[in-house]
């Protein structure tokens, strides 16, 4: 069991890097902090985004999503890791939800940060891409993907079917008006708090 709110981020933060199975005392772990905040009212980001996580993490994607929107909201106090981790746990749950347009937003603000989320990125978009039959931009973010990961036996395989529909089938779009605002970290300082951008129009944009 972890003993500290950090020993379990890092923990998940590995397994999203490493596209790892989550251990059997993540899950206890998720459920005994599920059972604590249940029972009280959450007043600060940094509890909420380990709330958010949690739930996550026990496949309640639904209020993941919730209480993650509002951590990216109003995320000034939250750390490098924990505000990573908000990004991965709610672009996931939307994926899962089959909230592509949504995932795509959130995947995307990875295209900033260091290699290793990036990769994560390429992966995401791009399956939110196809999802989107934006079969171009998904060509894209697989061709990235592979680029990085050139032994990626998947990665290729994605790409593959991206080029393929890109080819054979009718492209869409994915300049999606967004009307929320939306909370960015800030690429120059990753080890600092993050920085609130407000946008009413999110434009997505692969990045070099």
């Amino acid at each position: 069991m972890y003993k500290t709110r950090q020993e379990f981020y890092q923990a998940l933060q590995s397994c999203f890097l490493n596209k790892a199975d989550k251990p059997k005392e993540m899950r206890e772990f998720c459920l005994n902090m599920e059972v604590k905040y249940s029972s009280r009212r959450i007043n600060n980001s940094d509890e909420n985004c380990l709330l958010g996580c949690s739930l996550f993490v026990l496949g309640k994607y639904e209020r993941a999503i919730y209480i993650l929107k509002m951590v990216m909201e109003d995320s000034k106090s939250l750390d490098y890791l924990s505000l990573s981790l908000a990004i991965l746990c709610l672009g996931k749950a939307l994926l899962e939800t089959r909230e592509y347009e949504g995932a795509l937003v959130y995947f995307s603000h990875l295209l900033q940060y260091p290699p290793e989320y990036k990769i994560i990125a390429y992966e995401y978009c791009g399956e939110a891409s196809l999802a989107l039959r934006a079969y171009k931009e998904a060509e894209e973010y697989f061709t990235k993907l592979v680029n990085a990961k050139p032994d990626d036996e998947g990665a290729k395989s994605h790409l593959a079917v991206a080029t393929k529909l890109k080819i054979t089938m009718p492209q869409q779009s994915i300049s999606t008006p967004i009307s929320s605002s939306i909370t960015t970290f800030s690429p120059n300082a990753f080890s600092q708090s993050s920085t609130v951008v407000v946008n009413k129009t999110t434009v997505l944009r692969l990045s070099n």
